[in-house]
């Protein structure tokens, strides 16, 4: 029989132990350095957010017909309006992003929100809310503002929960931008 010998095997496990830890080593400070690249763009990233968020991009939706102006938030700056036919102190509002979700709404048709004017002064704090008398959201020149909702949903009820936050997002938008109503330049 014959003895095989040892000693060529102990020194290939002792170069395998050693580059084994060697490259441990080395993916332990290569996963570090990227954790803290991913931390720094993050952060970067968050940075940039954060100043996008402070600076609120705003854009102003004119109603030409009327002279006034308002800004509004990002999720309403594709506003669009319909002057009504039958009064023309009625602005139907929506978005073009509402509109391909559904014809219906359309400015022309259903609408999202409808903001109506009416003299100043036609308010009446004593009497109670109604359709003819409702607390104006902003009074320009000879004029007050009432911002109202649709009665109904423009959407059909199979519209999904994200396309529901659209429009429910544009009216949170409307309402918060109406209040800078202003004489258009």
């Amino acid at each position: 029989m014959y003895k095989k010998s040892q000693k060529g095997f102990t020194t290939v496990l002792a170069f395998i132990v050693i580059a084994a830890v060697a490259g441990g080593a080395a993916y332990f400070v290569i996963s570090q350095n990227n954790k803290s690249t991913q931390i720094n763009e993050q952060a970067a990233q968050e940075s940039d957010a954060s100043s996008v968020i402070a600076k609120a991009k705003t854009t102003d939706v004119a109603i030409k017909e009327w002279g006034v102006s308002f800004a509004v938030a990002k999720a309403a700056t594709d506003t669009v309006y319909a002057i009504s036919l039958s009064d023309k102190n009625v602005a139907y509002l929506s978005s073009t992003t509402a509109v391909k979700l559904s014809d219906e709404c359309s400015p022309l048709k259903t609408s999202i929100m409808a903001l109506s004017r009416s003299a100043k002064g036609t308010y009446d704090d004593k009497k109670p809310a109604s359709t003819t008398n409702q607390k104006p959201v902003a009074t320009v020149g000879d004029f007050e503002y009432v911002l109202n909702s649709a009665q109904a949903s423009c959407l059909p009820a199979s519209t999904k929960a994200t396309d529901n936050a659209l429009v429910i997002a544009f009216k949170a938008a409307i309402s918060s931008g109406i209040k800078t109503l202003k004489a258009s330049k």
